[in-house]
């Protein structure tokens, strides 16, 4: 529709007119159509998890983190430009864009050459060895790990989201404006798809002849586009049902009892198409195998602790009672060895007496 508008005023208007205005819808556009695939299953599964991962919640942190530091080397290489002659602060912002966003060699060049050193100096030197360890080496790594993780944990859920997005886009048409309207229900449309490729047809071509009228304002021909537009949407949503007895129509939910959520899964699972799921999945069950294993080692280890503390103190109570009982064995055996003396001094004696 837009390349028709284009070739249908281009006698009157050039595009050279609003370049930025034409580049920025044609990108709009095609957002926009990337978006809308989103409810089909060939490309819905893949588009939603990286959407998921591009704004989730994960991503902030590294992505304020990122930005900072972009800018805290953006704004460095400008302070040392400022030694020369004429700063050229358009080009050294691009080649510092070229050197920590895609490691050119044309930036490494624009960098040396900051503050009029063409072959650069030990202050240049040193900033670009910072901004290439720093930002290049460390933060965007990160940012990419960080920005990994979370496509792999929408990865794991992205049938799941699949359906609930093309629910509430199935949803949000219910919702919309039907044909016909409530004061004429008897006006229902039989064929709905070849009732509205004909009425679009039509007047897409009433649209362009009432362009080509230089008498008629541009207003006319888009009013009627846009009606014939909302007046074909209502017609592809028509209700199955009469609007004035809706209480006769219910929505019934079925479950089948013998479905088995597990072996849909496991079937789904066996295909080509649920292989980043696999492996997302494993790569989840890892991580919390790892974490299940870390803490039962620790809680094992915090049990040996306690019971070597216990297994310490009954040694040491067995050790005094050891030491009393050697001690008490030793006072009976001085008793005894006193008692023998006493005696062999009474045998001693008697015979003596006698």
């Amino acid at each position: 529709m837009l390349m028709v508008l284009v070739y249908i005023t281009m006698d009157a208007h050039g595009l050279q007119d609003m370049p930025v205005m034409l580049s920025l819808l044609i990108l709009f556009r095609w957002i926009q159509l990337t978006w809308s695939c989103r409810a089909f299953g060939l490309v819905g599964e893949k588009i939603l998890p990286i959407m998921q991962a591009s704004f989730s919640a994960h991503i902030k942190g590294i992505l304020v983190v990122t930005f900072c530091i972009l800018l805290g080397f953006l704004h460095g290489a400008m302070a040392l430009e400022l030694g020369n002659d004429l700063p050229q602060h358009y080009a050294v912002v691009l080649g510092s864009l070229k050197l920590l966003l895609l490691g050119d060699g044309d930036g490494i060049d624009v960098t040396l050459g900051l503050g009029n050193a063409e072959e650069g100096n030990p202050i240049t030197f040193l900033f670009l060895f910072a901004a290439m360890v720093v930002f290049c080496v460390c933060v965007l790594n990160l940012f990419i790990a960080v920005h990994g993780e979370a496509y792999d944990s929408a990865q794991e859920k992205a049938f799941t989201t699949f359906l609930q997005e093309r629910a509430g886009i199935c949803l949000h048409c219910l919702l919309r404006p039907s044909w016909p309207p409530r004061c004429c229900q008897y006006w229902r449309v039989q064929h709905r798809i070849s009732v509205y490729i004909c009425l679009q047809i039509f007047v897409l071509a009433a649209w362009a002849l009432l362009l080509r009228e230089e008498s008629i304002n541009v207003l006319a021909p888009t009013a009627l586009l846009g009606a014939s537009a909302m007046l074909g949407d209502a017609i592809l949503v028509q209700r199955p049902w009469n609007k004035t007895s809706g209480d006769k129509y219910y929505l019934w939910m079925c479950y089948k009892e013998s479905f088995d959520t597990a072996a849909q899964n496991a079937e789904r699972d066996a295909g080509e198409g649920s292989m980043d799921g696999r492996i997302s999945r494993l790569k989840r069950d890892s991580t919390q195998l790892y974490k299940q294993l870390s803490t039962e080692i620790n809680s094992m280890s915090k049990q040996l602790g306690e019971q070597y503390q216990t297994l310490s103190q009954k040694v040491q109570g067995m050790e005094s009672r050891l030491q009393g009982l050697e001690n008490h064995m030793e006072e009976m055996v001085q008793n005894l060895e006193y008692i023998v003396s006493v005696q062999t001094r009474t045998q001693g004696s008697s015979p003596c007496l006698e």
